[in-house]
């Protein structure tokens, strides 16, 4: 055994007796050196949001065997640290040592103390950042016995529960019939943050096994050895610091290959703790602490995540990370913008607070000879619904991850003039695309996209078909004309959902005249798979432009007149009509007067923020309707469609 000793990550090794060579068998998801090699291909940036490096602690016993030097080293940075000289530690015997992170004070600690464990013994304690040692005495771990012999396991201290673990045997040391004693089987724990020990109990082991090794297994501290049967043991403490909850999970015997637990050299410390700096190597971190690391991750460097393991890949494609994920993105915005001469049609995703430009995306359907003239339709959980007036052909793209799909053509619907709605159900975790179609039952096309007895068309990602439903009377409580007078002009701008229920802004009525029409919204319900019309209160009148919108979580929408009067209205409590509000009214000739142009209300961001675009100058502004503070964004060229995004790793591919 060489006098420098280094901690490795611990794996068992399978001798089978008909073979020679040894076999390694990987104890966690991912091994440390396959691991380590996959993150090393990634961009720095994302290595450093997706991983914590691993500090390993050395102790070098060439100078002087019963005082060693003690070292700090960070292998993947090559940062290394010696530690202060440790000598009140006036014990010759054997010294168990362990090493620690303390989250309470974002510090590590290095513990060193004898193996005899008497009461009394001086423990030495190392802070990294106080850079100093500082000794605390043994407390009493065997109160039942007057004299007690200890027999520590020469094996690494595990971490759990912010607890360093040390695994033991110990006996009446006043017995001196010890041929068949059993010994007790034992754990010293100590806490890392009190600095305290205490000890675990654990099932009882025979004199004469070949050895007990503690490991953390499934997050759980574990116990694991041989009896002189060759009877292999593993035992699990499901309920950390219970002893009762130990549970015996699996055992092997002599036909099979005998497991033999060793290590690359003697251990001192176990190793894989968080460097606050660099930030944490993956092993064993449970799952719910890696949920919340991996959760605030931007989608990119999630993605890339995604080849570390099976287990990461398997985590990472749950829909309940996914939705974690997605929630924890900071809001963003998209511009689409118009092609030109020199450009083709671009996605730009722009930071909220002030549209500086984060990634730029080209559209992934484009055709030379058949340039397209695009619109959002709907923007739901970072994946976006563009129309393509030319052909009248849908698709959906998440930007963010580049995956897209075209929307199969349905022979029932055919390529007549129709507008798209875009909704997520939760339920079945599927995209669904609303196609309302101005196709009668008759297969005549006509000017109202909400007539009854249209032919609606309803898409599902999941099984990438069509479904074909009927229109219902959606007017039937309009006492003002008769169903057979009412026209419907719809508002073709992007679909917004609230309450799990897609939205469209129509005008309906004597739709050639202002004062013999009305606003309203039509809503269809994602899961129910239903429309409904829900109206706004009868004094808003049919106004110069309108746009529906979410406001702070509710549906609402904005109208403007022909002198550039906004006003914003608000449904407090969803589906009732009752709880319409006038928020606020907004003269843009008063708050813009030295501005030449018209200008057009075109969104709300997530805090309750109106976008303002100006049609005549391509300036942009966003207005604070809490502060009444306006903003200019400055100049953004060529946008033919404005929504509100948030990135996400939502798949559109099997």
């Amino acid at each position: 055994m060489s006098s420098l000793e280094i901690s490795k990550f611990k794996s068992p090794i399978m001798t089978n007796p008909n073979e020679e060579e040894e076999e390694s068998v990987v104890c966690n998801d991912i091994s440390f050196d396959l691991l380590e090699n996959i993150l090393s291909r990634l961009d720095a940036k994302s290595v450093k949001k997706c991983s914590d490096k691993g500090i390993i602690g050395i102790s070098d016993h060439r100078v002087n065997i019963f005082c060693p030097l003690y070292y700090l080293w960070n292998p993947t940075t090559n940062e290394s640290k010696k530690l202060p000289p440790l000598d009140f530690i006036e014990d010759k015997s054997y010294r168990l040592r362990g090493l620690g992170y303390d989250p309470l004070t974002n510090d590590f600690k290095v513990v060193v103390f004898s193996s005899q464990l008497k009461e009394g013994h001086k423990i030495g304690i190392y802070s990294s950042r106080s850079n100093s040692w500082k000794a605390i005495t043994m407390p009493n771990l065997f109160p039942e016995f007057e004299s007690v012999i200890v027999t520590p396991f020469m094996s690494m201290s595990i971490n759990v529960n912010n607890f360093i673990h040390w695994s033991i045997c110990y006996k009446n040391g006043n017995t001196s019939d010890d041929k068949d004693l059993e010994f007790s089987t034992g754990i010293v724990a100590f806490d890392i943050s009190k600095e305290k020990f205490n000890l675990i109990k654990l099932p009882q082991v025979k004199k004469g096994n070949d050895g007990v090794d503690i490991a953390k297994i499934f997050g759980c501290l574990s116990m694991i050895y041989v009896d002189e049967d060759t009877v292999f043991h593993v035992w699990v403490m499901k309920n950390y610091g219970d002893s009762n909850s130990c549970k015996m999970i699996k055992i092997l015997g002599e036909r099979y290959p005998v497991f033999r637990f060793t290590t690359y050299a003697e251990s001192v410390f176990r190793i894989l703790m968080a460097n606050p700096e660099k930030g944490v190597l993956y092993n064993n971190i449970p799952c719910d602490f890696l949920e919340d690391i991996l959760s605030r991750l931007d989608a990119k460097s999630l993605k890339r995540c995604e080849c570390v393991s099976k287990s990461w890949l398997s985590l990472l494609r749950t829909p309940y990370f996914i939705n974690l994920h997605l929630h924890r993105q900071l809001p963003r915005v998209v511009f689409l913008h118009k092609r030109n001469r020199r450009f083709d049609p671009t996605l730009s995703i722009c930071n909220w607070e002030n549209f500086v430009e984060i990634s730029l995306h080209k559209f992934p359907f484009f055709e030379m000879n058949k340039p397209p003239l695009l619109l959002i339709m709907g923007s739901v959980n970072g994946v976006l619904c563009l129309l393509d007036l030319t052909c009248q052909m849908g698709y959906l793209w998440n930007p963010t991850i580049n995956e897209s799909k075209k929307l199969p053509f349905s022979p029932q619907l055919g390529r007549n003039r129709s507008i798209l709605g875009l909704g997520y159900d939760p339920f079945t975790t599927d995209f669904k695309v609303v196609k309302v179609s101005s196709l009668d039952e008759n297969g005549v096309v006509g000017p109202n996209n909400f007539k009854m007895g249209n032919q609606i068309g309803v898409y599902s990602l999941r099984s990438n078909l069509w479904k074909i439903i009927t229109m219902p009377n959606i007017f039937s409580e309009v006492e003002s004309y008769s169903t057979s007078d009412i026209t419907i002009n719809t508002h073709v701008g992007c679909s917004i959902v609230v309450n799990e229920c897609i939205h469209w802004m129509i005008c309906f009525g004597n739709t050639t005249d202002y004062d013999q029409s009305f606003l309203g919204i039509v809503s269809f319900d994602i899961k129910m798979e239903k429309f409904k019309l829900i109206k706004v209160p009868q004094i808003v009148k049919v106004s110069h432009a309108r746009k529906l919108a979410k406001f702070s979580g509710c549906l609402s929408f904005v109208t403007m007149n022909e002198v550039q009067v906004v006003e914003i209205w608000v449904m407090k409590k969803y589906g009732d009509l009752d709880s319409w509000f006038k928020y606020l009214s907004i003269n843009l000739l008063n708050l813009l007067p030295s501005r030449v142009g018209e200008y057009f209300p075109v969104g709300f961001l997530s805090s309750g923020i109106l976008v303002i675009s100006c049609t005549d100058s391509d300036n942009w502004y966003w207005y604070d309707t809490k502060s009444k503070r306006l903003e200019s964004m400055g100049e953004i060229i060529g946008v033919s469609a404005f929504t509100t995004y948030a990135e996400s790793t939502f798949k559109l591919k099997g």
